[in-house]
């Protein structure tokens, strides 16, 4: 395939084979070829942000793979929560904190105070930056305001009540603890049925 990228043939039987064994970082190396000789921005996004996402779920060796194609997505689509996201993960997992963090601010500032799913995401990043620093009463900080925007993510409940009770603020774990009892939230700590 890399002699010939152009032969769709052996591409389309490569790409089953990876597939089936589930070769993610091999899948993902296809993708980052094909996206640099792609000419359609869209396209190209597409096939940098899957590639990137592959990498990160290829394991320890795709974490610091998958930050190239990430930020020319991010490049591309700087608006893109899903890419910024991946990218901040994969900063993350390669401790490149700095870098994370310098994407995150800004992503945070760009959402405004309005509520939602993305910026608790975002604001849930945060909070696991302020962990990797040691920094317990940041952390529940940034995962109070998380929970304030997004009540309906259970990695965010999870996280806060867990450490708002190792940090004894039993008012805030059972706020969390709460949410989970009356809501159908997935998640770790989930409603018993």
């Amino acid at each position: 395939h890399q002699a010939q990228p152009s032969v769709t043939t052996v591409r389309d039987r490569l790409w089953a084979l990876y597939e089936t064994v589930g070769a993610k970082a091999e899948l993902a190396s296809m993708l980052v070829a094909e996206a640099l000789s792609n000419e359609d921005e869209d396209e190209k996004f597409e096939q940098l942000q899957k590639a990137g996402n592959l990498f990160l779920e290829s394991g320890d060796d795709g974490q610091e793979k998958a930050i190239a194609p990430l930020e020319e997505a991010v490049r591309i689509r700087q608006d893109d929560h899903p890419s910024t996201i991946l990218l901040v993960d994969a900063y993350t997992n390669t401790q490149r904190y700095a870098e994370a963090g310098k994407l995150l601010e800004p992503a945070i500032a760009a959402r405004g105070t309005r509520r939602s799913p993305q910026l608790g995401e975002l604001q849930h990043r945060m909070s696991r930056l302020a962990s990797v620093a040691g920094d317990k009463n940041l952390q529940l900080q940034w995962l109070n305001v998380a929970f304030d925007s997004d009540r309906r993510n259970g990695e965010i409940v999870n996280d806060l009540a867990r450490l708002a009770m190792e940090l004894g603020e039993l008012d805030t774990a059972l706020s969390a603890l709460r949410t989970v009892t009356v809501s159908k939230i997935e998640g770790p700590l989930s409603r018993a049925e």
